[in-house]
């Protein structure tokens, strides 16, 4: 596992994070707990089941249509979109064979602005593929996302702090946001609060992996509050290696895989083992954001596919697997 002083893009805090789940899963039984039972809903029906053909990563809703990258070596720089009259994943936009795509946005019909984690760059492509305008942050990227002409951005290097920015993509500036998610005792909330960074509204939520509660921003990255999940809080732990530096414990548990917000609710990609990528009982946990409480939980038994992200539009439901895409509809 690379040493966390070079962990300072999202794309090498993936590969720490995946890999620490894939260990985990062969060394670690111990399940989540949880601080209340689930209220298990079967208000969900299957709409689809898509196998892929291929591996995909981070999918996205765009102007009604799904869109994927793919961190395979052979597929990089792509972004792939689902015909949905054929039912297969094509090739959509050919960007760079060598570029590794940490995230991407729509900024119009035409172009796309790509996070370029490697060299901590912002890129903005033409739907042909043609580079338009290359931003140099030159601050590591962890966790992002657009609202109109800003970039909003969580960040970390080797002091293992969580800092926020603002990048102003039409006139380039770029400022430390200063807010109160956490107290000036508090350490190594890079890496203990990494996780997803979704925008809804007004509001932007950070859900982190390895933590049982949520922080939510408004518009401009200020702290507003939390909200508290209902699996228990297990303490994260760095493990000090022979050399003074620092690794992140594989038997830490990470009971939060992926999120999502629609409609005021949050919903949460969890299982029972707190491991990514395994065979494993995973369920869907919906909270209310405004009230702040736990509300219930769908169970997905589909046990053919092992669910990496969740994406929620109205009353559908999309659940991306390592290689099968599913889609549910919301009663």
């Amino acid at each position: 596992m690379k040493k966390l002083k070079n962990i300072l893009s999202i794309l090498v805090v993936s590969v720490i994070i995946i890999t620490v789940f894939l260990f985990t899963s062969i060394t670690n039984k111990t399940k989540v707990k949880l601080d209340t039972e689930r209220i298990l809903k079967k208000s969900i029906q299957t709409i689809k089941q898509q196998e892929l053909g291929n591996q995909y990563d981070i999918l996205k809703i765009m102007n009604d249509s799904l869109f994927f990258i793919s961190w395979a070596k052979e597929n990089q720089g792509n972004i792939y979109q689902f015909n949905k009259d054929k039912s297969k994943i094509e090739k959509y936009a050919s960007l760079n064979s060598n570029l590794i795509i940490g995230n991407y946005f729509r900024t119009d019909e035409n172009e796309f602005l790509v996070v370029n984690n490697a060299k901590k760059q912002l890129l903005i492509f033409y739907n042909n593929g043609t580079l338009k305008k290359t931003h140099q942050l030159n601050i590591p990227i962890a966790r992002g996302v657009l609202t109109n002409d800003f970039f909003l951005f969580t960040s970390w290097g080797s002091d293992l702090i969580m800092k926020f920015y603002e990048y102003n993509l039409t006139n380039g500036n770029l400022k430390q946001i200063q807010n109160k998610a956490f107290n000036n005792f508090s350490k190594n909330t890079g890496v203990l609060y990494d996780g997803v960074l979704k925008q809804v509204g007004d509001k932007i939520a950070l859900i982190p992996y390895a933590a049982n509660e949520v922080f939510f921003f408004d518009s401009n990255f200020h702290f507003i509050d939390k909200l508290k999940l209902i699996s228990q809080q297990k303490e994260f732990n760095l493990t000090k290696m022979k050399n003074g530096e620092l690794m992140v414990d594989p038997n830490n548990l990470y009971p939060n895989i992926y999120a999502d917000i629609s409609n005021k609710n949050l919903y949460i990609l969890t299982n029972e083992s707190g491991v990514w990528d395994t065979k494993d009982k995973y369920y869907i946990d919906v909270y209310d954001i405004e009230k702040k409480k736990y509300l219930y939980s769908y169970h997905i038994e589909d046990k053919t596919i092992h669910p990496r992200e969740i994406t929620v539009r109205e009353n559908q439901l999309y659940v991306l697997g390592k290689d099968k895409l599913n889609i549910y509809e919301i009663k």
